[in-house]
């Protein structure tokens, strides 16, 4: 048996544990850009829940979801229900003027309809600004909740995943 008979085995075993590295160094790679970008989304977004306690006001709870073309969101405001965002306006400067109002189906329940606006600024996990209910007026700072931010976030970015493929697929193959 020649020499570089002997060293075959070896060389093939070398280029398999060669590729398995190269691949185990891509896996990471992508583990640390998914998460890089991940962090920089939840940093650079508004989704979240941002939440804070007054004396004068109780709990405020305030959760926003900003999706490719619009903002949603909900807001828990003392003792009363929950409110839907009606009317949202976002500047580019994250000024954030919104209307958060009683659902129809609490209504036929009976409970009272009043509207919250919201006026102020969404920016470094902050929402500061005042609420206005009719004449009375409290300030605002709502710090964002991180847990709860980090999965609206991804359940938002599945919506988009999902709507993307359902617009490029043919209706029907994506559940």
């Amino acid at each position: 048996m020649t020499r570089t008979s002997r060293n075959q085995p070896r060389v093939a075993a070398s280029k398999r544990s060669s590729k398995s590295l190269l691949a185990s160094m891509g896996v990471v790679l992508a583990i640390i850009f998914l998460s890089i970008w991940g962090i920089n989304s939840l940093f650079s977004d508004v989704t979240g829940e941002y939440s804070a306690y007054d004396s004068t006001t109780g709990q405020v709870i305030m959760s926003l979801i900003h999706t490719e073309s619009n903002i949603q969101g909900e807001l828990s405001y003392g003792n009363g229900p929950i409110m839907e965002m009606q009317v949202p306006e976002m500047g580019a400067d994250n000024k954030l003027d919104c209307t958060f109002t009683v659902p129809q189906k609490w209504i036929d329940e009976g409970k009272e309809q009043h509207e919250v606006n919201f006026h102020g600024t969404v920016a470094d996990g902050v929402a500061k600004g005042i609420l206005q209910e009719g004449s009375q007026v409290n300030p605002v700072v709502l710090q964002r909740n991180l847990g709860s931010s980090l999965y609206m976030l991804f359940q938002s970015a599945r919506g988009t995943i999902v709507r993307t493929i359902h617009s490029v697929l043919p209706i029907g193959i994506v559940p």
